[in-house]
């Protein structure tokens, strides 16, 4: 059998300001964290005699320890690794920590880890400190890492080999980390079970009337497109993750990253005649602690923030999905701001049986998957909310902040893009004209990440 050993974690159910500013001006920041969008530009440097094949050995064991879970690691070959006082090989020790972490092969393994790095991990979770140090440091890919990532990764999901298939992709597997779950591989419109994040596909929605239910005070997501309002609970979105809809006529799909909380959504019905519309589920893949989406028709992986493709054939088509902007807000608030709003009511409907907070306090400590150095200018999981321009700059708003100088009544604009109220949370509109920006909202982390030159406003 195929996994059955590992612990599914089902994600379910990752500057400068003037310090003076003129008053009544906003002041701006610009972020400067350390971005690791490629390959390390260094020369790449032959591995020590014989470490690929101890790599290897490793590899072969962890692939047979997957798919029996009774076959054991060889602590040895840890110890091997580590005696070659490489610190590129930590990238393939840490891809392996997710799977071994019981034993004397865990015990091997994290001596392994510690040698390499000058670290002092002790538990299970050394493969995320030791991903996080190494995407701090920037260090570079071993010579065969994304073939031995492809082996280790395929041996979870077959689904994943696709993501390695296209040699002009647009990832750096070193950020790329096994999310717990396996790739939602599903047809539109079905019901089966797996062993996956489901996405929902059409989920009906009822009146806002309707929607009693849903409690006042929690989150929704809103989507409004030619006058048709959609409220997306946030409850039902931690469980589901996707959702494939149709909204003022344009077929939408929404997708919710938990660990940056970040939904955003896009447009599928727009792409060249010769694209089949694309259908957009979770890949079990994370790259710094964002979720991968992909299109389950071509096997596509896209970015969650942009819709750009990276892989398969919508990378070839150059294809980039067109964002819809998501308001975040309370129910309450995004009703009475738009008193014909629908509420999406989850699988079948079921919208009143769904547990209101399922993921409790899961990340209450921090992101719980590798993000590497996080920009200090707000704290790693404070909302921003963002919007791409069209010369492929960024800007961004701490919604807090912003929302407590609109109920002061003060202007809050930066760019030439300002900031409008809509329910409890924000819409961002050009200052030139009106016309609304498309923009969501994210943890700063992954925002800063994603967009680190991103402009920030400040009060």
């Amino acid at each position: 059998m195929r996994w059955t050993w590992v612990i599914v974690v089902f994600l379910f159910a990752g500057a400068c300001s003037d310090p003076t500013p003129e008053a009544g001006v906003a002041a701006t920041t610009t972020a400067t964290t350390t971005t690791t969008s490629g390959p390390a530009p260094t020369a790449v440097v032959p591995l020590p005699p014989g470490a690929d094949a101890a790599i290897e050995r490793a590899i072969d064991d962890v692939v047979a320890m997957i798919g029996e879970s009774t076959n054991p690691v060889d602590p040895a070959v840890f110890d091997e690794i580590a005696g070659y006082d490489d610190i590129r090989l930590g990238w393939i020790l840490a891809d392996m920590g997710q799977f071994v972490f019981r034993g004397e092969s865990f015990d091997a393994l994290l001596r392994a880890a510690n040698r390499l790095s000058g670290g002092d991990y002790t538990n299970r979770t050394v493969w995320k400190g030791l991903s996080d140090q190494l995407i701090t440091e920037d260090i570079a890919a071993p010579p065969g890492y994304e073939q031995w990532k492809r082996e280790l990764l395929s041996a979870v999901d077959v689904t994943w080999i696709h993501f390695f298939d296209d040699p002009e992709a647009e990832i750096d597997w070193r950020l790329v980390t096994f999310g717990g779950v396996l790739a939602d591989t599903r047809p539109l419109g079905s019901e089966a079970s797996c062993a996956c994040i489901p996405g929902l596909d059409d989920p009906p929605s009822v009146a806002a009337a309707d929607g009693d239910w849903y409690p006042d005070r929690r989150v929704v997501f809103g989507v409004e497109i030619n006058g048709e309002s959609r409220a997306y609970p946030l409850n039902i979105m931690e469980a589901h993750e996707m959702a494939n809809d149709e909204l003022g006529g344009r077929r939408i799909a929404l997708t919710y990253c938990t660990l940056c909380r970040s939904a955003v959504a896009f447009y599928v019905d727009d792409l060249p005649t010769d694209i089949t519309p694309p259908v957009l589920r979770t890949s079990g893949l994370l790259r710094r602690s964002n979720k991968l989406v992909f299109d389950r028709e071509s096997l596509s992986l896209i970015d969650q923030f942009t819709g750009e493709a990276l892989s398969g054939p919508l990378r070839e088509a150059d294809v980039q999905l067109d964002r819809v902007t998501v308001v975040t807000s309370t129910w309450a608030k995004w009703r009475a701001a738009h008193p014909e709003t629908t509420l999406m009511a989850g699988k079948d409907g079921n919208g009143p049986n769904y547990p209101l907070d399922p993921l409790g306090e899961r990340d209450a400590g921090g992101p719980i998957f590798p993000i590497g150095e996080v920009d200090t200018t707000l704290f790693a999981s404070q909302a921003v909310v963002g919007t791409i321009l069209d010369d492929g700059s960024a800007l961004a708003f701490p919604l807090d902040a912003a929302l407590d100088a609109l109920d002061q009544g003060e202007p809050v604009s930066l760019g030439g893009v300002s900031v409008i109220a809509d329910g409890s949370g924000v819409r961002l509109v050009n200052d030139n004209g009106g016309t609304e920006l498309t923009s969501s909202q994210a943890a700063w982390f992954a925002w800063s990440q994603r967009f680190p030159d991103t402009q920030l406003w400040s009060p």
